[in-house]
């Protein structure tokens, strides 16, 4: 026997029997690396909130630990995150002001506890990805050496959750192209719409080793509350989005729920027109819900 086939460097091929499970359907899988990746101000730090509060109410995980090295500390003031996914026990926020080592240092001790199955339950996003690199993005090798520590990670059982920019062009992943080579996942994020209140996006499949899906979501900003949005939910016009608007804001001036001849009069339209009959039908369940009131009224209210 050859010295370096060693037992406990075997893979033991009867054991591979594990099939991916999801901590949200068909978009993040377990025990993966997966990233998302867009041009500046396209909400993606907003997603990976919102992945981050809904994984927390949903998933029965030992820890998730979201490390934010990109944005400013003032700021997150303003994403309310005490009363959201600062009241789980299982939660860790770790900022740039926060640490006494680098980024990429703080990396490697993550790395230093990455074996056996050490990280089984655990979720860790990072916010952004560049700035755990250990000097330039473009360097194929300074790349490469956090990705291998990255892909430790992930065999220890951990699931890993990226965000990242793009280049200045919007034309790929800012940096080396070791990115994109040790990731399990890759998604291009579209931000849909912004409101004061709410974010859509759109996130497109780039690369995939799990049956994940293209999808698209909602998050709110108060709540950070993750909506699955039907794919048809990308293709909305400017003018669908302004009736959209419209019936949101008319829905909760009205209490939060009115049956439809009242709130098509509210929009302007006669209570019989088919055609913003047919919109209102087209977003169920995507932006509101309907129900059957009296006398065979249908009564209309948010999600």
């Amino acid at each position: 026997m050859f010295k370096f086939l060693k037992p406990n460097r075997l893979l033991h091929l009867d054991n591979l029997n594990e099939k991916t499970s999801f901590l949200i359907d068909s978009f993040i899988p377990e025990q993966n690396i997966t990233m998302w990746y867009c041009k500046e101000n396209q909400g993606k730090t907003a997603l990976s909130l919102g992945v981050a509060k809904y994984i927390l109410d949903h998933c029965d995980i030992k820890m998730m630990v979201y490390m934010d090295m990109d944005n400013p500390r003032k700021n997150l003031s303003d994403r309310n995150l005490k009363d959201t996914i600062g009241k789980y026990d299982n939660f860790h926020f770790i900022h740039r002001s926060t640490i006494d080592i680098t980024p990429y240092e703080l990396l490697k001790d993550i790395g230093a506890e990455a074996y056996g199955s050490n990280y089984k339950g655990c979720v860790f996003i990072f916010d952004s990805i560049r700035n755990f690199v250990d000097g330039d993005i473009n360097n194929d090798t300074k790349v490469r050496a956090i990705m291998d520590i990255m892909m430790n990670i992930r065999e220890a059982g951990g699931t890993i959750i990226i965000n990242h920019h793009t280049t200045k062009n919007g034309k790929g992943i800012d940096g080396s192209g070791e990115f994109a080579k040790s990731l399990d996942n890759l998604y291009y994020m579209q931000q849909l719409y912004r409101t004061g209140e709410e974010l859509a996006c759109l996130l497109s499949i780039e690369k995939e080793r799990a049956d994940i899906a293209e999808s698209s979501f909602v998050i709110k900003k108060e709540t950070l509350e993750l909506i699955r949005l039907d794919p048809e939910a990308s293709k909305i016009t400017i003018e669908d989005k302004a009736f959209i608007d419209s019936v949101k804001r008319v829905i909760k001036d009205k209490g939060d729920c009115i049956n439809q001849s009242k709130l098509l009069e509210a929009l302007g339209y006669a209570k019989g027109d088919r055609t913003q009959i047919l919109k209102l039908e087209k977003y169920i369940g995507m932006f509101w819900k309907c129900a059957d009131g009296k006398n065979r009224q249908k009564i209309f209210s948010l999600i």
